[in-house]
């Protein structure tokens, strides 16, 4: 098992490496290009005609922006399912007359498409309830909300731009209510040296903010846990019950879904998400909202 652990720790760093990601993104472009140059080779721009070439284009474009996070170095399952719509669709501009002359192959792709469009509808409805969410307002009275900031991955003894981002959040937020107590919610991933909290208020305390106003939450390890440890905390500390959840926009509606569950009011402060970060995590958080509600029906 240790073994095993220390495999998916190097595994995990090597990924987190800018250079690497980039050479994928750049690997894949280049997959794209000799995929253009085989058809124009192979005769099929003599078939495929410029509807063909815009739709190769477009979906090839498509399956280029979805992998977009590389830029940063980041990773995510939320890329795939991007990639892999303009992936099918690249493939079909080039392999046009080779689907509709077989029927099952041109039955699966009318399928595809089907599917395509009613979960784009799907996710489309998903999205405008979690912004919905994000855009709820704080109260009038502020002093009696509690901020906690959600965890993030770190990197080493820094956190990760997403968390920077959040906790200089949290830091305006604070500095412009000086009453406001703040608890850094983040416990410790298998490739990190300490819990997220520990760096995460190490942060604030080197942005001004007052120690004595900082509270470390070093046990969750996900967002249910980051919500109910936090509350726990409130009730003992007797600190204000109402809560102000620092994290990213495509987050809030989870988190204050599950901090309505607890009996918490909670209310959002967005973290600005980076452009080319933004489709893969709201994408992300869409099918992973749609999974629970289908096993809380299944329940």
């Amino acid at each position: 098992m240790k073994l095993n652990t220390k495999k998916l720790t190097v595994i995990t760093r090597l990924m987190r490496q800018r250079t690497i990601p980039r050479l994928v993104l750049c690997a894949l472009a280049a997959a794209v290009a000799v995929l253009a140059a085989m058809a124009l080779r192979g005769g099929c721009a003599d078939t495929m005609g410029a509807g063909r070439w815009v739709w190769f284009a477009l979906s090839s474009a498509l399956f280029l922006f979805a992998y977009t996070p590389l830029i940063g170095g980041v990773w995510t399952s939320g890329m795939l399912p991007t990639a892999g719509v303009g992936g099918i669709l690249m493939l079909s501009a080039l392999y046009w007359e080779i689907i509709v002359t077989r029927p099952l192959l041109h039955a699966a792709f009318i399928i595809f498409l089907a599917v395509t469009v009613l979960m784009a509808v799907i996710c489309g409805s998903t999205a405008v309830r979690m912004y919905t969410a994000s855009c709820r307002p704080l109260p009038d009275d502020r002093k009696d909300i509690t901020a906690v900031v959600l965890g993030c991955r770190i990197k080493g003894m820094r956190p990760s731009l997403m968390l920077r981002d959040r906790l200089e959040c949290a830091a305006a937020y604070l500095r412009s209510h000086p009453a406001a107590v703040c608890i850094v919610s983040g416990g410790q991933g298998i490739d990190e040296p300490v819990p997220e909290a520990e760096v995460m208020g190490r942060y604030l305390i080197d942005a001004g903010i007052e120690p004595q106003r900082i509270i470390e939450e070093p046990c969750s390890v996900s967002t249910r846990e980051n919500i109910a440890f936090s509350l726990e905390i409130m009730r003992k500390a007797g600190l204000p019950p109402q809560m102000a959840i620092v994290s990213d926009r495509f987050h809030q509606y989870r988190a204050l879904r599950i901090a309505a569950s607890l009996g918490v009011d909670g209310y959002p402060i967005n973290r600005r998400t980076s452009w080319y970060l933004t489709t893969p995590y709201w994408l992300r958080e869409i099918f992973g909202i749609i999974f629970m509600r289908l096993m809380r029906k299944a329940s």
